[in-house]
């Protein structure tokens, strides 16, 4: 939820700066993750709907992270501030693949 609120932030600036098209799809996907990962959590007890859930949300924040580093390289967000939420997305990402790797253990 931190990271979708500093991808908020950030895209902010993108708005301003009438990136519209570029923002929009950073903020739908950050705000995915939240939203499939919370719905995945609820369902934890159900494995097929656990694991669509989180893989959906591994995709978006996937998604997310790519986006953001293509803003940051392109120069259009705050380069050293975008890295560091884009750094926020690559641990989630380690996360989620560790979760989605655990259940498939089990």
């Amino acid at each position: 939820m931190n990271a979708a609120v500093q991808v908020m932030e950030l895209t902010r600036i993108m708005r301003k700066k009438a990136m519209k098209r570029i923002a929009e799809p950073i903020i739908r996907s950050s705000n995915a993750v939240c939203s499939e990962f919370l719905t995945g959590w609820q369902k934890r007890n159900e494995p097929v709907p656990y694991h669509e859930k989180m893989t959906s949300a591994l995709k978006n924040a996937t998604q997310t992270r790519d986006l953001l580093k293509g803003a940051a390289d392109s120069n259009l967000m705050p380069v050293e501030r975008t890295r560091a939420v884009a750094q926020v997305y690559d641990d989630l990402i380690a996360r989620l693949t560790a979760l989605l790797q655990t259940e498939g253990n089990t």
